[in-house]
């Protein structure tokens, strides 16, 4: 039996279906009877014609029901036979994309890269755009091959990792982040040392805020932002 669908090659019509109005009840109860009998006359297989185009619109026959399964048919067939396969052999690309999208360590010439790939490169982030053998003339500034995703951020001021230290001694060994104050500033630490006077020796120390002395409360002309310390005597 010829399928009824078009699809894939064209889109599926219906007709489309309503309730049966009440100047139709007649013609529906008619066409009832008449598909009742065993035998129609000659005329009477006229009329039910006539009917049956006329309660198009109202009526599921098995013409309509047998189109609507072919359709489902090749919908089926459709699927099975064109995405099903097209899904599994995306998926595979995809888990191997996913597999792949890791940080992989700093770049280096001698390495493969593949697509999703993670590396630093002079302190930057970059991401692979394609598989591709690195090279000298394929570092990750090639946008061919690579995107930047994130850059190196400016070097931070030390902070107090450190007990503070108390007044300046010449005759002490400093570490990084350490505290000290001298004329009442306070100073941080940034390159370990002994015996570099803070106040003359401005790369081994950083100038931080001034020390309050004594119990006095915090200094209402600081900033509520600003970090001090209180050095109590």
């Amino acid at each position: 039996m010829a399928n009824r669908s078009v699809f894939p090659d064209k889109l599926d019509t219906f007709v489309e279906l309503s309730d049966l109005p009440a100047d139709k009840v007649t013609d529906a109860q008619r066409y009832t009877t008449l598909k009742s009998k065993s035998t129609l006359s000659s005329a009477e297989q006229t009329e039910l014609a006539n009917l049956v185009n006329s309660l198009r619109n109202y009526i599921i026959t098995p013409e309509t029901m047998n189109k609507f399964s072919d359709i489902m048919l090749n919908l089926e067939k459709f699927f099975r036979d064109n995405v099903q396969g097209y899904i599994s052999s995306k998926q595979s690309t995809w888990d191997s994309y996913i597999k792949n999208f890791h940080y992989v360590g700093r770049w280096a010439s001698t390495t493969a890269y593949k697509f999703q790939n993670l590396v630093t490169y002079n302190g930057d982030l970059y991401l692979c755009l394609k598989d591709h053998q690195a090279a000298t003339t394929v570092t990750p500034t090639n946008a061919t091959y690579w995107i930047k995703t994130s850059s190196k951020g400016e070097k931070g001021d030390v902070g107090l990792n450190a007990t503070f230290k108390g007044n300046w001694n010449s005759t002490t060994a400093y570490a990084i982040g350490d505290a000290i104050s001298v004329a009442g500033m306070v100073y941080i630490c940034a390159v370990a040392n002994t015996g570099r006077n803070p106040a003359s020796d401005g790369t081994s120390w950083i100038p931080y805020q001034q020390i309050v002395t004594g119990t006095a409360a915090r200094p209402s002309a600081l900033s509520p932002a600003t970090h001090y310390i209180q050095y109590l005597k």
